[in-house]
């Protein structure tokens, strides 16, 4: 028993120190987002925090600095109130490297403080397990509510890499979706844990130290993430335009209500630039950018947004790979391409970059994979 105590100790230590690690990594990283760096390292830091607020009371019992603490519960960890505020306000920066950090983002640090004061003044009192049910309760909620802020912050940042480029899969976020989903499991198992508290008794905290051991687990988990994968530190690009998670249809109607053009202009603007589209054809640029076409056809890229988004009723992303849809199928109608190219090497002639957005786009336009159309055509 004693040896399986002290591999746990080893294993909670041992993620403590990896936090720390982890933060001293991301500050070490030159040449990023140094308000989204700094944001992730504090996370990794309050992660530490909190392991180390889980096991260094045991481990001072243990070997007798202090004495036992009673039967009872002490209130929830104030640390965990960080990491909400600290993984929101990196995706916020991350995808807005622009933005400022302003007083007012103080504000998500309150409960946290809250509870720390509430704890230091109370500190010699014993709560039931149905108080300290109810702050981690409290906890849990407040993690699970800015979850879901950083899915608005991360729907509403692609609707706008769809207004700024015509292939984004090499925009990587799935270290966002990897983080969130690994703090939903943590969280889902911990609410597993409110009614233990609230209907027994814990006299020898194992819920504190089982909360501590998954915590311990998860930053094993973004360890591993960090150092196996080299995009997670990097910003994603700088993208202009706000950023909406409303519906495609409201979104439109939302964005270009004040807009000074009419529906005549928006008419022959959208002529004129598929006129350009057909014959100079600068789709084939798999690197084509919505700044890079308003340049090309002398217009603000504000105007080429309201054009394509009033006029053809799409966002840029589609807007380009419809023309890149139309030029592989004409080349999959000749049958002397067909047979000397591969199916890949045919979308990269029309300008796609990714195997990946070629048969999304496909599949959205047609309504047939690649290899669904082909059999067709050999039918």
């Amino acid at each position: 028993m004693e040896m399986f105590k002290t591999i746990l100790l080893f294993i909670i230590v041992a993620g403590a120190i990896q936090g720390l690690f982890l933060a001293l990594l991301i500050v070490s990283k030159k040449g990023e987002n140094s308000k989204a760096k700094a944001m992730l390292a504090a996370l990794m830091c309050s992660f530490s925090v909190s392991i180390a607020h889980g096991f260094v009371p045991t481990l001072l019992q243990d070997i007798g600095v202090i004495p036992s603490s009673p039967a009872g519960y002490k209130l929830g960890d104030p640390s965990q109130l960080l990491f909400g505020p600290f993984y929101y306000l990196y995706v916020l920066f991350l995808t807005g490297p622009q933005r400022r950090f302003t007083l007012p983002m103080l504000l998500h640090f309150l409960p946290s403080l809250f509870l720390s004061v509430f704890s230091i003044y109370f500190s010699d009192t014993v709560f039931s397990g149905t108080i300290s049910g109810l702050v981690w309760m409290i906890i849990i909620l407040q993690m699970w509510i800015y979850l879901l802020a950083v899915h608005k912050l991360i729907t509403g940042y692609r609707n706008t890499l769809k207004e700024n480029f015509s292939d984004i899969e090499g925009i990587n976020l799935k270290w966002i979706t990897f983080s969130s989903i690994t703090l939903a499991v943590v969280y889902s198992i911990y609410t597993v844990f409110v009614p233990m508290l609230l209907h027994s008794n814990d006299p020898y905290g194992h819920l504190d130290k089982s909360a501590t051991l998954i915590l311990a687990i998860a930053v094993y988990s973004f360890g591993y993430r960090g150092l196996t994968n080299t995009y997670i530190f990097t910003s994603p690009p700088e993208i202009t335009g706000s950023q909406s998670n409303r519906p495609e249809k409201n979104y439109i109607n939302h964005k270009y209500k004040k807009s000074s053009l009419s529906r005549d202009e928006i008419g022959k603007r959208l002529s004129l630039l598929e006129s350009y589209m057909e014959t100079s054809r600068p789709f084939l640029d798999p690197e084509l950018t919505a700044s890079k076409l308003a340049e090309q056809c002398g217009i603000s890229m504000h105007h080429l947004s309201e054009t394509i988004n009033r006029g053809a009723g799409k966002k840029f992303y589609d807007f380009v790979n419809g023309y890149r849809i139309l030029e592989v199928i004409r080349l999959m109608q000749n049958p002397e391409k067909r047979a000397e190219n591969t199916l890949l090497s045919l979308a990269f002639e029309a300008g796609f970059n990714s195997k990946a957005t070629f048969n999304k786009c496909f599949k959205n336009e047609t309504g047939l994979t690649p290899s669904q159309y082909i059999n067709q055509l050999d039918t």
